[in-house]
């Protein structure tokens, strides 16, 4: 995980990720809605300033750990299982 992420990262500077809140699921799933600003190092184009990136992470827990992380780029993609 930890390689594939400083790929993608790599193409970006300044990359500040804040947490608005948490909300605990069920007793395994915890949802952090995340607010994502960058600027592209070839391109300049800067995400969060005109272009509003929300996200969210949901941490799958087993034992007061992290057994699983879902990153959703985009929160209203995110299937969190809570229909119904």
């Amino acid at each position: 995980m930890a390689r594939r992420w400083r790929s993608w990262l790599s193409a970006w500077q300044d990359w500040p990720v804040e947490g608005a809140d948490y909300a605990e699921l069920d007793h395994e799933r915890v949802l952090v809605p995340l607010h994502f600003r960058a600027r592209g190092k070839t391109s300049g184009l800067e995400l969060g300033g005109t272009m509003r990136v929300e996200g969210a992470s949901l941490f799958y827990m087993r034992g007061g750990r992290v057994s699983r992380l879902v990153q959703y780029m985009d929160r209203d993609r995110a299937d969190l299982g809570l229909q119904g």
